[in-house]
């Protein structure tokens, strides 16, 4: 009897994991599932002019932050495989918990959004010329690291959260310490040249300079003690 209930659950427990599909996946994996996947229905949930410098093919678009959006998703399939991706992985990651709330039943996120894709160089579509610089130049962002004063360049975006939530604590290490460290914010969707370049794919990114040499780098949100700690200001 005990033999035949532990059986029943190891089944049970098989029955539920074949059933669970979906979540994060890298680009690597997100571009051989929707090269190889049939049926499949891709969303990009960022706004329109995000989509029309370069999106995935076959991609359609639904912005996230409209109003519209909850209503906007419900002329999808909730049975066939759904993919879903933004800058980041950000608002792609509300909308998946959305979607799966609405029933549907296998929704993958692009783990680090189009950030991540470029840093494979996968291709866009639909992606418009970079021959114009986009916000601050190469050369003046190397004359700013060349200066007297040690700087923090802090990589962002305004509707990237944890940016949001980093802002304060950096407001707070640059008015308590005049004069010994100058700290710069670079929107990323502004100086979109610039961030290529220096292959910035996560935000909120932070590059600490001294001397004109790059003396570390800062991924995600951090504490403001652990902030002075490595900028050397404790």
């Amino acid at each position: 009897m005990t033999f035949l209930l532990m059986l029943i659950a190891c089944l049970s427990c098989e029955s539920n994991t074949a059933q669970e599909k979906g979540g994060n996946i890298d680009a690597a994996e997100f571009k051989n599932q929707i090269e190889h996947t049939k049926n499949i229905q891709i969303i990009d949930v960022r706004t329109p002019q995000e989509f029309n410098e370069g999106h995935l093919e076959n991609a359609v678009l639904m912005n996230y932050n409209s109003p519209e959006f909850k209503t906007a998703v419900d002329i999808l399939d909730k049975n066939k495989p759904t993919y879903v991706y933004c800058l980041s992985g950000g608002r792609s990651s509300g909308a998946v918990n959305m979607l799966k709330e609405k029933g549907f039943k296998e929704v993958y996120n692009l783990n680090g959004g189009i950030l991540s894709w470029k840093k494979y160089n996968f291709p866009l579509a639909g992606a418009q010329s970079e021959s114009i610089a986009s916000g601050m130049t190469k050369a003046q962002f190397d004359s700013i690291c060349n200066g007297p004063q040690p700087v923090l360049f802090d990589f962002m975006a305004k509707w990237c959260g944890p940016c949001k939530a980093l802002k304060p604590i950096l407001d707070e290490v640059e008015s308590e310490y005049p004069g010994k460290i100058k700290i710069i914010s670079i929107d990323i969707d502004v100086h979109k040249t610039l961030a290529k370049e220096l292959k910035i794919y996560n935000i909120p990114f932070m590059m600490f300079y001294k001397d004109g040499k790059l003396q570390t780098n800062i991924e995600g949100l951090t504490t403001k003690e652990t902030l002075l700690d490595i900028l050397g200001l404790k």
